[in-house]
């Protein structure tokens, strides 16, 4: 356990650059460890929604395609190389909507 020394200064740096909105403590509060400091504005975490949103719709069509061609290979109509191209791209997608998630869950987003 580190003690800083009384009245010692800490820099403390945000995950995604932005612009303070408002701060949650006064100069002399005590600090628990992953207390929330400061509510930040920031346009990463904007660009990170709409990723998120765009692999979300993504991952949709995908799930459906893979559904699609999945019935049309049990039928016999398509190549079950097709079906399985397709199921891999689904996966691709969630592992996609998967990681933008965690990202966002990161930053406190």
């Amino acid at each position: 356990m580190i003690a800083p020394p009384q009245n010692a200064r800490q820099a403390v740096a945000a995950p995604l650059p932005g612009v303070v909105m408002r701060t949650m403590l006064v100069e002399g509060d005590s600090v628990r460890r992953g207390q929330p400091l400061a509510v930040v504005a920031s346009r990463g975490v904007l660009s990170l929604r709409g990723d998120l949103s765009r692999a979300g719709a993504r991952l949709e069509v995908a799930q459906s395609n893979a559904r699609r061609l999945s019935q049309l290979n049990s039928e016999g109509t398509i190549a079950g190389a097709r079906a399985e191209e397709a199921r891999a791209l689904a996966a691709e997608a969630r592992a996609d909507v998967s990681e933008e998630s965690r990202i966002l869950r990161l930053v406190n987003g």
